[in-house]
């Protein structure tokens, strides 16, 4: 019974505290959609028309989904950048001064004098900033009509963008204890294991006495057997089953089925943003496409992706290309396969057609032979030329 209260107990605090972690992290990733739409919101409001003001707006964004984007890097520990150059939402400038120019040096005295590019674990900084700055430009040169109040709630989100980073990150990077972990694992096994020897002693009590004192002993055992192996199993899948589950929940920036979908969220904030400035600008804003694979619409809406659409249609007519040049040869085999069967039975027809042949002419030869000697005998005249006409006849007639 100690391990029967002490194994729930852990695995439902576990299961509990991975599910708490869950739902912060996906507490984390809407507060981070709606703080770049309000962000967006207000900025849009509070412009001044102006074609150099719409270009900062354009410039803003991408530095709000720039940041976005690199929380997301941070968290899945990822430094590649060759997408996010190839849509434009990187620059090759700051990709230089991100990944190769070197931020800082222990130059000081008692310094070791080395040199370290920009951390990987503060490029959110990085953008943040550019993105400050951008902001901060459109106020000094008051192209913002904001009163206090506002361009502190501008300022309000921008550090609250901060405040979730560091929320991410926390969430992200932080596992659980393994003395912990280790520690509920063995309470479970051996709960488990012990949890047959005690079904087997309350069954035996409860059931098997009577069958005993009926001196039905394999009933006895045999009811007993079953009733605990049901149960053991059931356990043990209950347990494990929980137990994969705590797992997956306690890494919720995970890429497995039970993550959080920043991929989507980022992809959505990057939509929802570029229409959200088309209402200022009056016409389309080109987005950046992240994560085409998180994509939602149906197959009717593949010609807005002409490239993709393109791309699938060439896989198609390959896969169909392919498909006939296998069609062909199967069928050229077959055709060779029976040409050379029609072949070999003909062959064997004629060979059987000449063997008939032979046979017929000797037995024909002998009916003959006998015929013209049976009327030589008997002295009719002109016996030796009816046998020699009918012989002559058959050898020259035509198979």
């Amino acid at each position: 019974m100690i391990f029967v209260g002490g194994g729930s107990f852990t695995i439902v605090a576990r299961v509990s505290q991975a599910y708490g972690r869950f739902q912060q992290a996906n507490d984390a990733v809407l507060d981070l959609h709606a703080d770049a739409r309000k962000l967006m919101e207000r900025l849009i409001t509070y412009a001044v028309e102006g074609s150099d003001v719409d270009d900062a707006l354009e410039k803003i964004r991408r530095y709000l989904v720039l940041t976005c984007v690199l929380m997301k890097k941070h968290v899945r520990v990822e430094n590649d950048f060759t997408a996010e150059l190839k849509c434009g939402l990187l620059q090759h400038e700051e990709h230089t001064r991100l990944t190769k120019e070197v931020a800082s040096a222990a130059t000081r005295p008692g310094g070791d004098g080395k040199s370290d590019r920009f951390p990987s674990r503060n490029r959110t900084a990085f953008s943040m900033q550019l993105l400050r700055r951008e902001i901060h430009s459109l106020l000094l040169s008051k192209k913002l009509t904001a009163s206090p109040p506002q361009g502190n709630s501008v300022d309000g989100l921008l550090d609250h963008l901060s405040d979730i980073f560091e929320r991410v990150e926390l969430i992200g990077l932080n596992v659980a204890p393994l003395p912990y972990t280790q520690v509920s694992s063995c309470v479970c096994v051996i709960f488990l294991m012990s949890l047959g020897f005690d079904m087997y002693g309350a069954h035996y009590e409860a059931s098997a006495v009577d069958n005993y004192r009926k001196n039905d002993y394999w009933a006895a055992h045999l009811q007993i057997d079953f009733v605990v192996a049901i149960i053991c199993f059931t356990a043990n899948m209950l347990f494990f089953a929980i137990n994969d589950v705590a797992t997956q929940l306690e890494s919720p920036f995970g890429r497995g089925r039970n993550a959080v979908e920043f991929e989507k969220m980022l992809r959505r904030i990057d939509k929802h943003t570029a229409a959200q400035l088309s209402l200022r600008l009056g016409n389309a804003v080109a987005h950046f496409d992240l994560y085409p694979e998180q994509r939602t619409t149906s197959v009717s809406h593949w010609h807005r992706h002409r490239d993709s659409h393109a791309e699938i249609d060439e896989i198609f007519n390959a896969h169909e290309l392919h498909i006939a040049l296998e069609t062909r040869k199967i069928e050229r085999k077959a055709a060779q396969k029976m040409t050379e069967m029609v072949d070999a039975m003909g062959a064997e027809a004629v060979a059987v057609a000449n063997l008939g042949r032979k046979q017929i002419r000797s037995l024909t030869t002998g009916s003959m032979s006998h015929l013209s000697h049976a009327r030589h005998s008997v002295g009719q005249p002109g016996a030796d030329v009816v046998s020699a006409t009918a012989l002559n006849t058959w050898e020259h007639t035509p198979p």
